[in-house]
């Protein structure tokens, strides 16, 4: 399905937002109300597509801000880490929880800042586009950051405690195959990650390099403006 619907009475195009259309007022769809947290959950895994459709479709955009807070978090988490190899840094726990801090906050002011981007990119090429669609379904195609935050932080808090995130000594040093088999994991849910975002950028734009571009860019903001600061402050 495309991010532009045409209606069955006059044959105009409408976004998907569009509860009816915008030319004749004829119902384009069932009304949604309010995101189903569990159900977009599941379909993420099952029917991606069709699950950021009825992110879109949503009059009411709730959870979106919770999840956005607790994918950020792990973002910040995941940052530090990847930060922790690439610079081969060690942390203290002062300066680490002063980075994470700085981490957070820059990767809730990229989340916040790209919807914005987006929709004025479409009023300069005419698409039509809301901001709280684009913030939600950016933030939801971050699920298995959330589903990592809650299954992975606490099993590699309780193998490898402070360790784990401060790399003062790196965990691999410490439990090699436990460590390695989390990386591993980690980075299995990253990739799908990616995978969900690809999708989610390709319900605005109908077209998938587009979308890989605008992924490629989003992630490299996000991670790349975040190792920097790490390198230049701490």
């Amino acid at each position: 399905m495309k991010y532009y619907n045409d209606c069955p009475n006059c044959g105009s195009s409408n976004p998907l937002f569009k509860l009816t259309c915008g030319n004749c007022k004829t119902f384009l769809r069932a009304k949604v109300t309010n995101i189903d947290f569990g159900s977009i959950l599941w379909q993420l895994m099952e029917e991606p597509k069709k699950a950021f459709i009825k992110i879109i479709q949503a009059e009411h955009k709730n959870f979106t801000i919770p999840t956005l807070l607790a994918v950020t978090l792990k973002i910040s988490l995941t940052i530090q880490i990847i930060s922790n190899i690439i610079l081969a840094k060690h942390s203290e726990v002062s300066t680490f929880f002063l980075s994470l801090g700085v981490t957070y906050l820059i990767s809730i002011i990229i989340f916040l800042f790209l919807p914005f981007l987006i929709k004025l990119l479409g009023k300069i090429f005419k698409r039509e586009y809301r901001y709280k669609d684009i913030l939600t379904i950016i933030t939801f195609s971050f699920v298995p950051m959330l589903i990592s935050l809650i299954i992975f932080v606490p099993l590699e808090f309780a193998l490898f405690g402070a360790y784990w995130f401060l790399f003062n000594p790196p965990p691999t040093l410490i439990k090699p195959i436990p460590s390695y088999i989390l990386f591993f994991f980690e980075f299995c849910f990253f990739a799908w990650n990616l995978i969900l975002m690809v999708i989610s950028q390709n319900r605005l734009y109908d077209k998938k390099w587009i979308s890989i571009i605008a992924t490629t860019i989003f992630f490299s903001l996000l991670f790349g403006g975040s190792i920097l600061t790490n390198l230049y402050l701490f």
